[in-house]
C-alpha cells in the first residue's frame, strides 16, 4: 500500500477588498502531513460573509479556520 509522503511548509493566504483594493485579512501558518493546495482546493466562501479553509485534507473536514468578514463590511477599515 502507498502511503502520503510527510510533507511539511508553510502557507500564506491574503484576502483583499475589492471595493477598497486593499488586504483585509493575512493568514501565515505552517502545515505538516498534507498537501498544501489542500487549503486553497476546498476553501470556500459561504453568503459573501465567512471564508473557509480547511486545515485538514480528508473527509469530513473537522479542523478549519473560519474568517468572519462581516466586520469588513463596506466602507469599513481594515483593523
Amino acid at each position: 500500500m502507498l502511503q502520503r509522503p510527510k510533507l511539511r511548509g508553510t502557507f500564506d493566504l491574503d484576502i483583499f477588498g475589492v471595493a477598497s483594493e486593499r488586504r483585509l485579512i493575512a493568514i501565515k501558518g505552517r502545515f505538516k502531513g498534507v498537501y498544501s493546495h489542500s487549503f486553497y482546493g476546498d476553501s470556500e466562501w459561504v453568503e459573501d460573509k465567512y471564508y473557509i479553509l480547511p486545515l485538514v485534507d480528508d473527509w469530513p473536514i473537522n479542523r478549519f479556520a473560519l474568517c468572519d468578514m462581516q466586520s469588513f463590511s463596506y466602507g469599513a477599515e481594515p483593523r
